[in-house]
């Protein structure tokens, strides 16, 4: 089973694992509320990748947030008037991850017309497991 399988639902994960013996798990892409339990379980866990930043878990993955900031920048030197991060709902609430707060940051120290220039699009996924639409929130730019 894969996680979106099982819809990043933390009690159907759980029931999943309380089901399969394993020594270890290896939790790719997790969620933060999915890794945050499998940092409470006995069992070892590795995260790889997701949002693992500051939990008591194993963890590999790339740290984006610098990439993300020097991206950002230099596509305002270059003098682009409009840069959108297109990230999953989950990559932003409840709070933004770490890679999303750098890119809405990366302006800082620079002009008030610049933090206006950046904007977050996220997909809306609908029940049917289709993704539709997309939604812009510039609101915490």
């Amino acid at each position: 089973k894969y996680m979106v399988d099982l819809g990043m639902d933390v009690q159907r994960i759980a029931r999943l694992v309380e089901r399969t013996r394993a020594d270890a798990w290896v939790v790719m892409a997790g969620s933060r509320e999915v890794l945050e339990w499998f940092a409470g379980q006995p069992v070892p866990a590795l995260a790889l990748f997701g949002r693992r930043g500051g939990l008591p878990i194993a963890a590999v993955g790339p740290d984006m947030p610098p990439k993300y900031v020097e991206v950002t920048r230099e596509l305002l030197k270059l003098g682009h008037r409009k840069i959108v991060l297109l990230a999953r709902p989950r990559r932003r609430l409840p709070v933004p991850g770490a890679a999303e707060r750098a890119f809405r940051d990366s302006a800082k120290n620079k002009s008030t017309n610049d933090s206006e220039r950046l904007s977050f699009v996220h997909e809306v996924q609908h029940h049917s497991g289709n993704s539709k639409n997309l939604g812009t929130d510039t609101s915490s730019t």
